[in-house]
């Protein structure tokens, strides 16, 4: 299936000439060019801003399945062709959901995206012209439990009161988002990023390329974290620091997408206490390692080998703690000797 027409294609050639070098990777790269295609505005690439993993998340979501939500029928409606024409996603709008007349002091749109979050969990959310739905989808964020949890939020209501404020919320909240800063947005430029997503997602899936999705307890997932944040201080070759780069905002975005990305409370102290331990593992380890060039086998090296046992001991024990502080539907067994 071809999903450019020729205009669209020599169109982002263009594009892609008058934009010049980028920081962006790839697939934010492709986001672009279709914002500035639908908008006319080179100028909107110093207001496009994503959050870490954000796009890859969004990828997986599409290509699973999961349910476009938009705030307008105009976004739906210029989602819903790359929709069909790729993974079949449902594209609903909130106003769906929303009752005949605004409650007093309140908007439609507002009390919509309440009801359509708990009807789509794990949604694609998009919100092109009402500040005040960003606002109520952030509310439930704030609120225990994920059963709501969008998976990604393209915000980029448009206009001027209310717009930069909801704007400032969603960046603030960490969640996995894609945003516009200021006045700019509306149902088109939501309805273009959405449908770079979705035809990324659908040429990687023709090109057989994988989007892994691993089930791991919580403190597996924590730990990964932990050693990559000392990965991304020590590993400084620049090939090397980007893989271990793109591997943590991957995982961080999980994380946050699991509402873990909180630096308070018993979940950050027992995740700050791991990233502890991790750091000990990483220096005896390095350590054991300058003994064995230098074939020094003392009794100093024998008990940095020892040590790496109990330091072990003391990260599975963490481990633990953290998937039953999370309530992890999956938890890492251990077993050695008579354990």
């Amino acid at each position: 299936m071809d999903l450019d027409h020729p205009i669209f294609s020599e169109s982002v050639r263009r594009i892609r000439q008058w934009l010049g070098p980028t920081d962006l990777d790839p697939v934010q790269q492709e986001l672009l060019e279709r914002l500035v295609h639908s908008s006319g505005d080179l100028a909107i690439a110093a207001d496009l801003r994503f959050s870490a993993g954000a796009c890859g998340l969004g990828l997986e979501a599409l290509a699973a399945g999961a349910v476009i939500l938009t705030d307008t029928a105009m976004a739906a409606a210029a989602v819903a062709p790359m929709a069909r024409r790729t993974f079949a996603n449902p594209v609903r709008c909130i106003l769906e959901w929303a009752p005949a007349v605004a409650p007093p002091g309140g908007t439609r749109s507002a009390e919509g995206m309440t009801a359509a979050l708990a009807a789509c969990p794990g949604a694609v959310v998009l919100i092109g012209s009402a500040p005040t739905a960003l606002e109520r989808l952030l509310d439930q964020l704030d609120q225990p439990g994920g059963s709501q949890r969008p998976a990604l939020v393209i915000g980029m209501p448009v206009g001027f009161v209310g717009v930069a404020e909801s704007k400032r919320r969603l960046a603030a909240s960490g969640w996995p988002q894609i945003r516009l800063e200021g006045s700019k947005g509306g149902a088109g430029l939501v309805g273009a990023s959405c449908n770079a997503l979705l035809r990324r997602a659908w040429l990687n899936a023709r090109d057989g390329r994988p989007l892994p999705r691993v089930p791991v307890p919580v403190g597996e997932l924590i730990d990964k974290l932990t050693i990559l944040t000392i990965k991304r201080e020590r590993i400084l070759e620049p090939e090397r620091a980007r893989h271990v780069s793109e591997e943590f905002d991957q995982l961080q975005a999980v994380a946050r997408q699991l509402g873990l990305g909180t630096d308070q409370g018993p979940l950050a102290e027992l995740s700050r206490q791991l990233e502890g331990v991790n750091r000990q593992l990483w220096d005896v380890e390095e350590e054991i390692r300058a003994g064995e060039r230098a074939g020094c086998f003392d009794t100093a090296f024998i008990a940095l080998a020892r040590s790496v046992y109990l330091l072990n001991d003391q990260r599975a024990a963490l481990k633990r703690r953290i998937n039953e502080q999370s309530g992890s539907a999956l938890v890492e067994e251990k077993s050695y000797g008579e354990d």
